[in-house]
């Protein structure tokens, strides 16, 4: 799980590094108003929202796998797992609850 983790993260990072290089390349001034941040703010939980998702799918179908294979460490590392991928879930349904609240608000 240790090794899974460090992975996605370096992975993240990657993109994210990926993404830097090729939004420096063509920089040009953008003028937001007030009446785009709920918007950004949407858009930003939205992707908060899709990401954490698949990384929960991908974790409830390792879980599966885990629960397929029988052995008793691996069905303890799946329910385990799968109480992450719950977890993640809840954290994302949360997040995009919460920008709902605040955009109804604004």
């Amino acid at each position: 799980m240790k090794k899974l983790l460090i992975f996605l993260t370096l992975l993240g990072i990657a993109g994210f590094n990926l993404f830097l290089v090729a939004s420096a390349q063509a920089i040009t001034p953008v003028n937001i108003t007030a009446s785009d941040v709920p918007r950004i703010i949407m858009n930003i939980a939205n992707w908060f929202y899709q990401i954490v998702l698949a990384v929960a799918v991908f974790c409830a179908l390792l879980a599966a796998y885990y629960y397929l294979t029988g052995n008793p460490k691996n069905v303890q590392k799946a329910h385990k797992q799968l109480f992450y991928a719950v977890i993640g879930v809840v954290v994302a349904l949360i997040s995009f609850g919460i920008v709902q609240l605040v955009q109804s608000l604004i």
